[in-house]
């Protein structure tokens, strides 16, 4: 019978129960042989962890080195596990799962991949585990419960029958799921906790019977102060600042609503402007959300699709809290490096090209950059004595009759048609970042 060499990955606490728990499978006669740790900690290369060495750091060039069958992960952050797991699909490895001869498992169940069954759990029948699963000691899950990938139920962990619980979950030690409890993704479970009532996710909850100590998912409209240092770590427009979303709302009588959504090292900022659904549909409390007029494309910080899809579960479950059933997302044409990505969480419009010029380069590459027949209208017009004018406020009256000229001039439907006041709110709210330009010709 052959043997599958496995690694597992990580060698703190948890990397050591993993690999404690597969050489128990070895001494019992499981056709497994843990061969050593992986761990990022490059001062670590060359220890003994229970007589097994530390080979080298968690990446592709380490793990084609060394012969194996199979790797496991042995880290105990669910956020962690899951950003590993989809790196390891990548690089084609076979994730092994480790089960403790202790274990009880009931006939008719299911464990995924990658997943510990620790000493002393009781997997009862019919239940079903996902992959990348961490099943500390003494935990239990009743018949016919649903755990799904990446979550975590700490020692002594109990579920009662018919039990679902969400993608990466966090169970605290001694917490208890009443049968039937339902708990939505990526929530956090207090130590002692119990749960009687549904769930939907992306929460800290504690207490018995448990209740809801934080969110995942902020509206940071009253928090300006932690929106401004949001701002401060991405790159944004004007249409992203605090001002600018309150002075659309106004215009457009909406509710303002500032969603920012942060896991770890993973966040979405999205400004909207919420409006009661047409009441000729019949409905009463629910809602349509939109970003404000311009470009306020949402600020992501999501280094794959995968990580980028947690981020939208939670803006969905979110909405749904709002009662929002539609969501319009204008997009920005500088931040553009999640647009296939994004295309996967909705239907996505292509309106047109849009012409944007780079500032940090210089007039002359601008210049070049130009087409001939523009250029030459530009000369034409220098020479004829044509001037601009930056931020002559002077002009700002005759700005909004231009303007108003302009929309009338096209057509444009009465949205366009911005009010005196959204002018006069914009300059006073946004300060400095609002600027006039306007093109004067000889007197």
């Amino acid at each position: 019978m052959s043997v599958n060499r496995i690694i597992v990955l990580g060698s703190g606490g948890h990397g050591r129960v993993v690999a404690d728990t597969l050489l128990k499978m070895q001494a019992a006669g499981e056709p497994v042989e843990p061969i050593g740790f992986l761990d990022d900690d490059v001062s670590r290369k060359g220890e003994l962890i229970l007589g097994l060495p530390v080979l080298g750091a968690i990446n592709r060039e380490d793990l084609a080195s060394i012969e194996h069958e199979g790797v496991i992960i042995g880290i105990g952050s669910n956020w962690l596990r899951f950003i590993l797991a989809h790196k390891l699909k990548q690089w084609g490895e076979t994730s092994f799962s480790a089960i403790h001869p202790s274990a009880i498992i009931g006939n008719g169940t299911e464990i995924g991949t990658g997943t510990l069954v620790g000493p002393g759990v009781v997997i009862n029948t019919g239940a079903r585990i996902g992959e990348h699963v961490i099943l500390n000691t003494s935990s239990s899950v009743d018949h016919d419960c649903i755990v799904s990938d990446f979550s975590h139920l700490c020692p002594g962990v109990h579920l009662g029958g018919d039990v679902r619980i969400g993608e990466g979950v966090m169970c605290g030690i001694g917490s208890s799921l009443l049968p039937q409890s339902r708990l939505g993704p990526w929530t956090v479970l207090g130590a002692g906790s119990v749960v009687i009532r549904p769930i939907r996710g992306f929460e800290v909850r504690v207490g018995a019977p448990s209740r809801r100590t934080n969110n995942l998912v902020h509206d940071l409209t009253a928090d300006t102060a932690t929106w401004r240092d949001l701002l401060s770590r991405h790159p944004h427009d004007v249409y992203h600042l605090p001002a600018y979303l309150e002075t659309c709302a106004r215009e457009e009588q909406a509710r303002s609503m500032a969603l920012h959504v942060e896991i770890e090292d993973t966040e979405i900022f999205l400004p909207l402007l919420v409006k009661q659904v047409p009441r000729t549909l019949g409905l009463r409390d629910y809602w349509d959300a939109a970003t404000p007029y311009g470009f306020p494309s949402p600020l992501i910080k999501a280094e794959t699709p995968e990580r980028l899809r947690v981020l939208f579960d939670a803006l969905t479950l979110a909405c749904q809290e709002q009662r929002i059933v539609t969501l319009f997302i204008r997009l920005h044409p500088c931040f553009m490096d999640h647009l296939a990505a994004l295309k996967e969480h909705g239907q996505m419009v292509m309106h047109g090209p849009t012409v944007l010029i780079h500032l940090e380069e210089t007039p002359e590459q601008h210049w070049a950059q130009t087409r001939t027949r523009h250029r030459r209208s530009l000369q034409k017009l220098d020479k004829a004595g044509f001037t601009v004018r930056i931020d002559d406020w002077s002009q700002f009256d005759a700005f909004k009759d231009v303007y108003r000229a302009t929309m009338e001039r096209i057509g444009a439907t009465q949205y366009y048609f911005f009010s005196t006041g959204y002018f006069c709110d914009l300059k006073q709210s946004l300060g400095d970042a609002l600027h006039l330009v306007s093109v004067h010709a000889p007197d």
